[in-house]
């Protein structure tokens, strides 16, 4: 990731204009897939922040839309929840984009695995990302999940640990402050 966003620059070639075909300068939709994962897998804040270009947003059920300055804090707290998340890429799917002609976008559908409270989860999804052409920096990141079934996974794992009288009063506190955030 550091060689295409390190400098913030474009590549040589400029970016093309609306309907005009990609140039072999264009940075690869999986280069851009693959750069998300492993920012994603790093468990840092900062090196996700790194791949949005200035003016960038993200989006997600849980907080809405973020402008580019408030993303780095989305991703902390993120970490902060699920210390020991782990993203696993399936195929991604590129798609041009329609609204500008400088970015085109790929589909990155994804299995979040974790744990919670010694309860383990999977989580399946999928990020939208738009990026610029030749810089690959993104310009919108719509992630999309289903929060409902991790939920779903953790309160029925912590009601066969309650059934079982396995259940602490940490768990019980944990799982209250985690529902509460």
């Amino acid at each position: 990731m550091a060689t295409l966003l390190a400098s913030g620059t474009p590549k040589p070639g400029g970016s093309p204009k609306p309907g005009k075909p990609l140039q072999d300068t264009d940075v690869p939709l999986s280069l851009v897939a693959l750069q998300w994962i492993g920012a994603r897998n790093s468990h840092s804040a900062a090196t996700v922040a790194q791949m949005f270009a200035p003016g960038a947003t993200y989006w997600d059920p849980e907080v809405g839309v973020v402008s580019k300055p408030g993303i780095s804090a989305v991703i902390a707290r993120f970490v902060q929840r699920f210390p020991n998340h782990r993203f696993e890429m399936r195929s991604p799917q590129p798609f041009e984009s329609i609204n500008h002609g400088n970015t085109k976008g790929v589909a990155v559908p994804w299995v979040m695995s974790g744990s919670k409270w010694g309860v383990s989860f999977q989580l399946a999804g999928c990020d939208i990302l738009t990026a610029e052409i030749t810089s690959g920096r993104l310009t919108e990141a719509l992630v999309y999940f289903d929060r409902v079934s991790v939920w779903t996974r953790v309160l029925t794992q912590w009601a066969r640990r309650l059934a079982w009288g396995l259940a602490g009063s940490a768990f019980i506190a944990g799982l209250l402050t985690f529902l509460l955030e």
